[in-house]
C-alpha cells in the first residue's frame, strides 16, 4: 500500500478492484494486517465468495497483481478496554470481524493500558477447514493464553 491504512477494530473499508467490477466499491472489515519483508503494510480481508464481486474475486487468477482502491476506514470503534472481562462470539466467517478486537485488546493488555484481564473467544464453525482461513492469526492470539472455545458441530 502506498501509505499506511490506520484503522481500529470494528471499522470497515470500501474496496474496489476495477478489473473485477468497474466503478463498484464493496464494504469489508480488515481481518489482519502486518508488515511484509520489504516493510510494506499488508492488509488482509477474509471474504466469503457469493455472487457478483466476491464470486469474481474467487475466480481471479492467483498471484496476479490487480490494482485496488481502498476508501475509509469508516465506522465507530467500540472501546472494550474498560471491561474486566471481554467475551467475543463468532460463527463461520464472522471470526474475521473479531480478530481485530482480539489483537487490539491483547496488545493493550501487554502494555498494561486496559482494565481487561480476561479475554474469551467463542467460535463456532461449520467445518474444520474454516480454521485454516485464519490459522496463523488464531495461533498467535491463542499463544497469548486466552480462554477459547472452538466448536465444530458434527453431522
Amino acid at each position: 500500500m502506498p501509505r499506511p491504512l490506520k484503522y481500529r477494530a470494528g471499522q470497515f473499508v470500501f474496496l474496489s478492484i476495477p478489473r473485477l467490477a468497474a466503478f463498484q466499491f464493496h464494504p469489508f472489515q480488515v481481518a489482519w494486517e502486518y508488515l511484509s519483508d520489504s516493510g510494506r503494510q499488508v492488509v488482509v480481508f477474509v471474504v466469503q465468495p457469493r455472487h457478483g464481486f466476491t464470486g469474481r474475486l474467487r475466480l481471479a487468477k492467483p498471484m496476479k497483481e490487480y490494482t485496488a482502491f481502498i476508501e475509509g476506514p469508516y465506522g465507530s470503534p467500540t472501546a472494550l478496554d474498560q471491561y474486566g472481562t471481554v467475551l467475543l462470539f463468532a460463527t463461520g466467517i464472522g471470526i474475521a470481524g473479531q480478530l481485530p478486537y482480539m489483537r487490539e485488546q491483547l496488545h493493550l493488555y501487554r502494555k498494561w493500558r486496559t482494565k481487561t484481564r480476561r479475554h474469551v473467544l467463542f467460535w463456532e464453525m461449520d467445518a474444520e477447514e474454516y480454521r485454516y482461513w485464519v490459522n496463523e492469526w488464531i495461533n498467535e492470539i491463542l499463544s497469548w493464553n486466552i480462554d477459547y472455545v472452538i466448536s465444530i458441530p458434527s453431522g
